[in-house]
């Protein structure tokens, strides 16, 4: 067998599929079609939550909604907190690089912090969905407690790579818990303020809120980067 023929045989051997059906390492059928039932689940979640509440979302709608038996579906989830913590992971990712736009520039004005805050408020209308389920899994939740927590504690870190005010906030001395408790505070304010004017579609100026929430999150940075950390 010449190196032509021996080539053009290994070749064919790769794309044979193999005793449980994959050809060249895919997938097999069967594994696909978990892979597709699982995405299915989950667009039909989103979509069920942008029709009612996750308090009101019960695992039948998810199930009506995605066409997928009750064996299905708890084969991929355990319940309707499961689902959402699914989609959570990828929405919390997209957050963390909005609060990355804030640690830009180590020294933020008042004009760049409200640009960032707009483009925060931005972030929220385009996931209005899950921003909304957030709120109530917060309440109803308490499994959801420490992911919240945590999500908080990596913000602080993201900010403090260019942000001396929250690379203060990750020490253990009283100085820096009093740090950790204002921007504890500022972020519930930003969280505030995105629910507030997206979600609710509060009559107030966004704009004006927009400006006194930026001077605050000025305010903090200034009084806390002279700290030496």
């Amino acid at each position: 067998m010449t190196v032509a023929e021996t080539g053009r045989t290994v070749a064919v051997r790769r794309l044979r599929p193999n005793q449980r059906g994959r050809a060249g390492g895919g997938h097999t059928r069967q594994e696909q079609q978990k892979q597709d039932s699982r995405a299915r689940i989950l667009e039909a979640a989103k979509k069920v939550l942008s029709e009612r509440a996750y308090p009101l979302m019960a695992v039948e709608d998810v199930i009506a909604e995605a066409q997928v038996s009750r064996t299905t579906f708890y084969r991929h989830f355990e319940s309707k907190f499961a689902i959402f913590s699914e989609l959570h992971k990828p929405f919390i990712e997209s957050l963390y690089k909005v609060y990355e736009g804030l640690g830009l520039c180590n020294d933020p004005s008042i004009e760049q912090i409200c640009e960032w805050l707009s483009s925060f408020l931005d972030f929220y209308r385009s996931e209005k969905i899950l921003v909304q389920a957030y709120q109530h899994i917060y309440s109803i939740e308490p499994d959801f407690y420490p992911v919240a927590e945590g999500l908080i504690t990596n913000i602080f870190r993201r900010l403090a790579v260019n942000l001396s005010a929250f690379r203060k906030c990750l020490g253990d001395d009283e100085e820096a818990m009093t740090a950790k408790i204002e921007a504890h505070i500022l972020l519930q304010d930003i969280n505030y303020l995105g629910n507030e004017a997206v979600i609710r579609k509060w009559d107030l100026d966004t704009a004006k809120a927009t400006q006194i929430l930026a001077r605050r999150i000025r305010h903090f940075i200034t009084d806390y980067s002279s700290i030496v950390v």
